[in-house]
């Protein structure tokens, strides 16, 4: 941890529970605040099934208040408004991503800008989520000439699946998760100890990386973890066999322990695929590099690309690239034209 940049605090944020969104939204913001540009930092959720729309926004020391954005986010076409929320990981330029939307769009910056009314100022950020789902943009508004150092974002990009992981969370619960919900598959404490288990995590190799990841979350939330942030975020991985997230929770009495919740990344089934070619080929379509494909799922990386090429195979493309031409338009809601 450096100048108070924290990453396992922001992990710690995004899977508490709070009943209020809100709260919970501002929390992380308070743990991200720190890996800032200069410019303050803007935050928020959009659901994309159905009626694009912000869920909840939060802003810190930024020149821009909520009531503002969502003004100005309702004022955008509709069109663009959902490709610029099309669920990516990678910590890119607000003037990167405008240049990719207008690539999209078959336009120029300058008439893209001119569409929405406004030249974006100098910011960076990222929007992890499920395509077709969900998308949770922050954004960091950068000093004049500001660049985000290396350190910053290759710790992000850990960062940015636990984001995804813990927005699914949050969507799919309506209260804070607990041992008896279905979601739940194994109640460990939090030295590896396996409490109970059912379904999936009953298998013996299930219990073992359960509770080996249990320890590691233990480890990485100490202060020599902290301190070697890098090597402690590296190890807490977004899920378990692309299966669980692993989650803390309370009992009555205060007793702290952990839960495996059923948490894959998905998309609207395309083809006859299994439940992880579903959550590589999820993951794929926003341009994730097997290498944080495999963090993101804590899969190998063999593994990875074993069931991306069989969902290939099911999906009848011949490369990666021509998968997510299609799939991420479709998912962006753009037609797919060859």
């Amino acid at each position: 941890m450096t100048n108070g940049r924290d990453p396992i605090a922001v992990l710690e944020a995004a899977y508490a529970w709070h009943d209020d969104e809100a709260r919970w939204l501002g929390g992380v913001v308070d743990a991200l605040a720190p890996f800032g540009l200069g410019g303050g930092i803007l935050s928020y959720l959009v659901r994309l099934e159905g009626e694009l729309r912000i869920s909840s926004v939060a802003t810190r020391a930024a020149p821009i208040d909520a009531a503002f954005f969502l003004g100005t986010f309702e004022r955008l076409p509709r069109d663009i408004r959902r490709v610029m929320h099309t669920p990516s990981s990678a910590f890119v330029s607000v003037q990167t991503s405008t240049s990719e939307t207008a690539e999209l769009f078959g336009s120029s910056v300058a008439d893209l800008e001119t569409r929405i009314g406004y030249a974006p100022p100098p910011c960076w950020g990222f929007r992890p989520g499920d395509a077709g789902r969900f998308c949770w943009a922050s954004v960091f508004l950068a000093s004049p000439d500001a660049r985000p150092p290396r350190q910053t974002t290759s710790l992000l990009a850990n960062v940015a699946p636990h984001l995804a992981s813990a927005a699914r969370l949050r969507l799919a619960a309506q209260a804070a998760p607990s041992a008896d919900d279905e979601a739940t598959e194994a109640v460990l404490d939090v030295d590896g100890t396996i409490r109970d288990a059912r379904g999936d995590a009953r298998a013996r190799r299930a219990r073992e990386h359960l509770a080996e990841l249990a320890r590691q979350i233990d480890r990485a939330r100490t202060r020599s973890g902290r301190a070697a942030a890098a090597e402690a975020l590296a190890t807490w991985t977004a899920l378990l066999d692309g299966r669980w997230t692993v989650v803390e929770s309370y009992e009555r009495d205060g007793r702290r322990f952990l839960l495996a919740r059923k948490n894959a990344p998905n998309l609207r089934d395309p083809g006859a695929l299994s439940p992880k070619e579903r959550a590589v080929v999820a993951l794929a379509v926003q341009g994730q590099p097997h290498k944080l494909m495999a963090y993101s799922l804590g899969l190998s990386r063999d593994r990875v690309h074993a069931h991306l090429r069989s969902a290939m195979r099911k999906l009848r493309v011949s490369s990666r690239a021509e998968l997510i031409r299609a799939y991420a338009r479709v998912f962006a809601g753009v037609p797919y034209v060859e």
